[in-house]
């Protein structure tokens, strides 16, 4: 300490004393030593700063410029960092828009190509349209024979007896006319009529 910051600290020391004084004793005493401890803290820290060497601030300085840009660095990486993130997972969302996309195409190319593998029906048709099967074989490969007409009537034949004689007995063969039409299957053979 130079002999100014002495004459100073104790300058303080009784200046603080004496306007505690009038409250006891006490109370000088500890403003005493609280105007003491004050000024010597204060030229404590004025040494100290003077201490310091010109290439020690600097050297203070350039380490503290460091730590400022380090620290620049580094919000900078974690904001490239948080931007990288983000990029990811826009393209993320864009392969999974593209995925959906894809497969709606998918399914769309399914279902036509399902439409199209399926028959349409067939336009109805009447009974007299519909094809022919054999009941006994189930063929289709059936010829029709006729016109069906019905067999053998025996009121017929004596009615034609008492009307014409004997030659009216053949009017009980003479059939009357169906509707029906007489059919034969080339498969198996079998007669039927529809």
């Amino acid at each position: 300490m130079t002999k100014g910051q002495i004459i100073t600290l104790t300058f303080i020391t009784i200046l603080f004393g004496v306007a505690n004084l009038q409250d006891g004793i006490g109370q000088g005493i500890f403003g005493a030593i609280l105007g003491f401890a004050i000024t010597y803290g204060i030229i404590y820290w004025i040494n100290k700063r003077k201490a310091i060497t010109p290439e020690e601030r600097e050297k203070r300085q350039t380490e503290k410029a460091k730590k400022i840009q380090q620290k620049q660095q580094l919000k900078q990486k974690k904001a490239q960092a948080k931007l990288e993130l983000q990029k990811t997972k826009l393209k993320e969302k864009e392969i999974k828009q593209q995925r959906i996309v894809a497969e709606k195409k998918v399914k769309e190319e399914k279902s036509k190509i399902r439409e199209r593998s399926i028959p349409a029906p067939a336009p109805a048709t009447s009974s007299s349209e519909q094809k022919l099967m054999c009941p006994s074989c189930g063929s289709t490969n059936i010829q029709p024979l006729g016109q069906h007409k019905k067999g053998f009537s025996v009121g017929k034949a004596v009615g034609g007896v008492v009307l014409t004689g004997g030659v009216g007995a053949l009017a009980g063969f003479a059939g009357k006319k169906t509707k029906q039409t007489d059919f034969v299957c080339m498969n198996c053979g079998k007669q039927f009529k529809k």
